[in-house]
């Protein structure tokens, strides 16, 4: 016997570097942990679980910002399918499991310990490459300015780091907390985590950043970035007299990073000017993202962050890196020519070096050194040390003008490298000509929109509007102008430049009159193509913005006209077709609302042989059983709004001629009790 089914799914996640019973979210306006909605206040019971600030300790500048909430839990249920069931209270802006970091690996080109030490003789060529070498014959730093290696541990006393640590000389070893900030005795630096730790459960904090015997990554980066410089030891450092400080946020035993932004924070909160985070992975939260953004109102630190280490032309996008407001660095050789193995995309900011030697300690009592392989860590922690040395010497910047002033100071590395990797490496620091500028302007983009004043999907032919904000960070702009280039074939820009004017230092102009393009007939099914904003001034001032526009000719269409609003997909999918990211879709809401109470749905087909599905796969993947085979169509018809998708699916499923997987919304008033949504599977 023969039986087919189909229906919407809602199936549970799983990844690996979810940290296990534990759920991040904000709450709207009215809500907190002792005021949950009464289904809040259950399932937080049922799931055995307690609600707390996440970052207590962090202030809440800008009145926009909410509160960042921890729901920590025993039931043995996975933080992703918790998330989903927290979503559905209407009090929820979002929740998410929260993610553990790791160090990107570093590689050691020669594991040969090193026992000839002349006098900073150790040679780093990245020191010339970056023109490191000549910003010091402007300055040397200064000892008030501090960069923090938020990492796996600090080999402080290495005889080539022990002069340049950030000492708290107000809270000695003494047993006692000298100075009122709640960590006892954290004279040279901090361990949030502690020597051990099972992933669930208090940390067990202490004074001592080190690892008992060795040096791990964390002191890798602090060699590169801020080693003590002319002191007849070893190598030396761009930070020169820039001061060290150690925040060690993993345990003895493990690379997983879990008190990562605990660590960012508490960096932040003593002092340091510049925060190297040389880890990541790829996914994105909302939390850390929102956390970011009110730290560095708050605490004004330039947070440095390595784009990550790929196999060649792997496409991903690392975070950190890639959130707002933090500095995206990726590396390239002496010649500036791309490695290969590192991360490259259209949101990194410069290129270092990325290779060189730094510190080690290969029994936990040695002072030895060795020569690390390209890394965006290495990179990282290069570019937070000239970061450093040009925060002390610009105490008039703030962390987001320093970062442009690193950045459009940087020279292009085009000439050097292959076509494709074309704006997608950033520009090769050089710290040199940052010290030495005090005239450019910088611009950016803040914010951009694009529409077409109907549902604002883009499909192949159509025209349709791009406009933006600019800001800019540093010297004023006089007869400033934006043109737009496309850099595919597929997009075709209509419009001229556009004309903004003066633009003095840290002011805003929203775009009034918008780019007009055209989606070409060859646009291939949700595209991503990029687009370059090019910015021309008096003065010679010459820059560049490359950003991305995203589901161009989709296989999705939205249904509107009914009171539940949703999005049919040509991969199956129900409410979102870039599950679980959701960023393209309506997901499910009712009228009036823009916030939707569905986060994943999609179609499966089943009978008494197989199952094809489009929902998700054990240990985090997707099933992907159904693939779109052209771009939605969207129709009315009378009281119908009819939206189609063409797919083909696998086994007895997957025709020559495609299928098509129709949708029909009923528009009609809004109170009226009539079926909402309807969807007809061809047989």
């Amino acid at each position: 016997m023969r039986w087919m089914a189909w229906g919407v799914g809602l199936l549970l996640w799983a990844q690996e570097t979810v940290w296990p019973g534990r759920l991040l979210f904000e709450l709207r306006e009215g809500f907190s942990a002792e005021k949950l909605p009464p289904e809040l206040a259950e399932l937080r019971d049922r799931v055995g679980g307690q609600v707390r600030l996440r970052f207590p300790q962090l202030p809440l500048k800008d009145p926009a910002s909410r509160p960042i909430w921890l729901l920590e839990y025993t039931a043995d249920l996975h933080p992703a399918y918790v998330a989903k069931l927290w979503r559905r209270s209407p009090a929820v802006l979002y929740a998410e499991p929260e993610y553990l970091p790791v160090p990107f690996a570093a590689r050691q080109e020669d594991p040969t310990q090193l026992t000839y030490l002349p006098s900073d003789t150790l040679d780093n060529p990245f020191l010339r490459h970056l023109r490191v070498v000549g910003a010091w014959d402007s300055t040397h730093g200064d000892t008030a300015t501090v960069v923090a290696i938020v990492d796996t541990d600090c080999k402080f006393d290495h005889a080539d780091l022990v002069d340049n640590i950030a000492y708290n000389w107000n809270d000695p070893i003494n047993g006692l907390d000298d100075d009122g900030d709640s960590y006892v005795d954290n004279f040279q630096g901090w361990d949030l985590v502690g020597a051990s730790y099972s992933g669930s459960g208090p940390f067990a904090p202490d004074n001592d950043p080190r690892l008992p015997s060795s040096s791990g990554h964390g002191t890798w980066m602090a060699g590169l970035a801020g080693a003590t410089t002319d002191n007849t030891t070893g190598i030396a450092a761009p930070s020169f007299k820039c001061r060290v400080l150690p925040v060690k946020v993993a345990p003895d035993n493990s690379w997983a990073l879990y008190a990562a932004y605990d660590g960012i924070l508490y960096a932040a909160q003593h002092g340091a000017k510049v925060i190297n985070c040389s880890w990541g992975g790829t996914f994105y939260s909302q939390a850390a993202q929102n956390f970011l953004r009110q730290l560095i109102q708050t605490y004004d630190p330039l947070v440095v962050a390595a784009a990550g280490n790929i196999p060649p032309d792997t496409p991903a996008t690392f975070y950190p890196a890639n959130y707002e407001g933090v500095l995206a660095v990726t590396g390239v050789d002496t010649h500036d020519v791309w490695w290969g193995t590192l991360q490259i995309g259209y949101g990194i900011d410069i290129a270092t070096t990325g290779e060189g030697t730094t510190l080690h300690s290969y029994t936990g009592t040695d002072h030895s050194y060795f020569r690390m392989g390209a890394t965006t860590s290495g990179a990282s922690a290069i570019a937070s040390g000239c970061a450093a040395l040009l925060r002390s010497w610009r105490p008039d910047l703030n962390a987001y003008q320093v970062a442009e002033l690193l950045r459009i100071t940087a020279d292009s590395v085009e000439p050097q490298n292959l076509p494709h990797l074309r704006y997608r490496l950033g520009r090769r620091l050089n710290l040199a000509r940052a010290v030495a500028t005090r005239d450019t302007p910088a611009c950016r983009i803040t914010a951009w929109r694009a529409y077409d004043g109907n549902d604002s999907l883009f499909f192949a032919g159509e025209t349709f509007f791009l406009s933006a904000t600019y800001t800019n960070y540093l010297a004023p702009v006089s007869n400033l102008t934006v043109s737009l280039e496309s850099l595919t074939p597929h997009l075709q820009v209509n419009s001229g430049p556009y004309m903004i004017g003066s633009l003095g230092t840290l002011q805003s102009h929203t775009q009034t009159t918008p780019f007009l393009l055209t989606l070409q007939p060859s646009c291939p099914l949700n595209a991503k193509l990029p687009v370059l904003f090019r910015f021309q001034g008096d003065g010679g001032y010459s820059d560049y913005q490359v950003i991305e526009l995203t589901g161009l000719n989709p296989a999705y269409v939205h249904l509107d006209s009914a009171q539940l609003r949703t999005t049919l997909c040509g991969n199956g999918r129900v409410g979102y077709y870039d599950t679980p990211a959701n960023t393209q879709g309506r997901g499910a809401r009712w009228s009036g609302s823009t916030e939707s109470w569905l986060f994943e749905g999609g179609l499966f087909i089943i009978d008494d042989t197989s199952a094809h599905l489009s929902t998700r796969a054990p240990l985090g993947s997707m099933y992907n059983h159904f693939t779109p085979t052209q771009a939605a169509t969207h129709t009315v018809q009378g009281l119908y709004e009819i939206g189609e998708v063409g797919y083909a699916g696998r086994g007895r499923y997957h025709r020559t001629q495609a299928p098509h997987y129709p949708g029909k919304s009923l528009r009609c008033p809004p109170r009226t009790r009539q079926p909402l949504c309807g969807f007809r599977i061809p047989p």
